[in-house]
């Protein structure tokens, strides 16, 4: 990234200087029918202006509704400067309305840029927001250093569905003299920052010096939400991009029977080659009854499969953006087989294998995550299997892919991984939050490791001018050459 350039000159380049409050709205098109001043980017989604609004004539639109082929994102985000030598609050407010939005997909975000790096990024993802909600005003709040040269803000869908943003304004509020941080919250930062130094695999090597920085980053913060953000910003320089927390509000989302409503299951399809299409999607739960129905539907559906006569199989997990790996893998079972199936290390040595059984996947004894009933027998379980991974496959979706490595007549297609395959374990924090933090490395069956990313065996673009799935294309062409597809060629051309 660039050095921000200096205060001054941004303001010459029309780049706004911070008052205490601004308001940005949407009132005003560019050329391209989008708000003027906005940088507006849509993957997969349309984003336009329209007079469904709560004030003026326009507010911004972002309608992501789609037929699940691929994952969706759009955004809006606009740069203000800071005062170079000053430390203080930054305050984000804005009228949302949401309709069919995967909880903790939507919402308003902040991020706080340094002369050369983000310095803290705060958004609305742990308050579990979704469904259908009509206008309703929100804020998020985060604090920056002196250092901070600039905040970039807006709002944010990344999930189908659609989001309606209007009245934002920015509050910022600079320190009057020295921060300082309540007893109640510095002990709240020490528990996290006692566990980051105990527990994670990112451990830092100065550990003074990554406390005295923390909580440095923390001073000025009023709000256990503030410190959460200042937690997770140190474990971006200890160069952790995956652990996280999660709110009160986001773990009794996730454990509640009400996260079923977030969940998809996975979705079959066979070609006239008798090739078995399965799609994995992510999946956030912490709880057993939505676990079972999502374990059960994916039997249900290889047994389907299965009664039509498979000679191969591909497993898609490019929209498996993570989540809960026991489902996953308790519902692909039939396909990885009775056995273990990969396993966490940790930097001392202690391994804990995790495995698929009669229905069931876990680590432990008891399952994780299992079918309500005996299991399907599928008779092509152990046939030729295509895994397609790319960057949308991320965390949970991770460790799913690294459960096929190893198994026979396996080979997997497409691009690397996100780069998130660390193991995540969960601390619970004094208020009620989750600290997920990375623990330990994943493993496969034949005891390869996996620090970072799953590489694919054969790496193709996803598509070419012709919209074509080349990944899949490419995979099924395996399959088609294998003995089992021949075969079963062979057979059904026999007069």
């Amino acid at each position: 990234m660039r050095p921000f350039l200096s205060v001054t000159l941004l303001c010459l380049l029309s780049l706004p200087c911070l008052a205490a409050e601004q308001h940005f709205d949407f009132e005003k098109a560019n050329e391209n029918g989008r708000p003027f001043g906005w940088k507006i980017s849509a993957d997969r989604c349309t984003a336009r202006l329209d007079g469904i609004r709560t004030s003026g004539e326009k507010g911004l639109h972002f309608d992501c509704t789609n037929d699940g082929d691929g994952a969706t994102a759009a955004y809006a985000a606009r740069t203000v400067v800071t005062d170079p030598s000053r430390a203080g609050r930054a305050t984000l407010s804005g009228d949302l309305r949401f309709e069919d939005v995967a909880a903790g997909h939507a919402g308003l975000w902040l991020r706080i840029d340094g002369a050369d790096s983000m310095l803290k990024l705060k958004n609305m993802s742990d308050r579990k927001l979704g469904g259908t909600i009509d206008w309703a005003r929100y804020s998020v709040t985060v604090r920056f250093p002196k250092e901070s040269r600039g905040i970039t803000f807006g709002a944010l869908l990344s999930s189908d569905g659609q989001l309606w943003t209007d009245s934002l304004t920015l509050d910022i509020a600079y320190d009057d003299g020295p921060p300082k941080l309540r007893e109640d919250l510095r002990n709240y930062l020490n528990t996290a920052l006692d566990l980051i130094v105990e527990k994670s695999i990112f451990r830092p090597i100065d550990v003074q010096a990554f406390r005295r920085e923390s909580t440095d980053s923390a001073l000025g913060s009023e709000s256990v939400d503030e410190i959460h953000a200042s937690i997770v910003n140190a474990l971006r320089r200890l160069g952790d991009g995956h652990s996280h927390i999660q709110s009160y509000a986001a773990m009794s989302h996730m454990e509640s029977e009400d996260s079923g409503a977030d969940v998809h299951d996975m979705t079959t399809k066979l070609t006239t080659d008798h090739i078995a299409i399965v799609e994995v999607p992510g999946i956030v739960t912490g709880n057993d009854k939505v676990r079972t129905r999502f374990v059960d539907h994916g039997h249900q559906a290889l047994s389907e499969l299965d009664s039509m006569v498979v000679c191969g199989w591909v497993v898609d997990l490019r929209h498996d953006h993570g989540g809960d790996m026991w489902p996953m893998l308790a519902a692909l079972g039939p396909l990885l087989g009775n056995q273990v199936v990969g396993a966490f290390v940790w930097p001392d040595g202690k391994r804990m294998e995790w495995w698929y059984r009669d229905g069931g996947a876990g680590e432990f004894k008891k399952p994780a995550a299992s079918s309500s009933s005996t299991p399907p027998t599928i008779v092509a379980g152990n046939a030729p299997l295509a895994v397609l991974i790319d960057a949308n496959t991320a965390s949970s979706g991770e460790m799913t892919a690294v459960a096929f490595k190893g198994r026979s007549q396996t080979r997997f297609f497409g691009n690397r991984t996100a780069g998130l395959a660390t193991p995540l374990a969960h601390f619970m924090l004094p208020d009620g939050a989750a600290l997920f933090l990375a623990t330990s490395t994943a493993e496969d069956r034949t005891g390869k490791r996996y620090p970072v990313a799953v590489e694919p065996d054969v790496q193709i673009d996803s598509t070419d001018v012709d919209e074509k799935d080349n990944v899949l294309v490419a995979a099924t062409d395996w399959l088609k050459q294998q003995p089992d597809c021949v075969d079963f060629e062979a057979r059904a051309t026999r007069p």
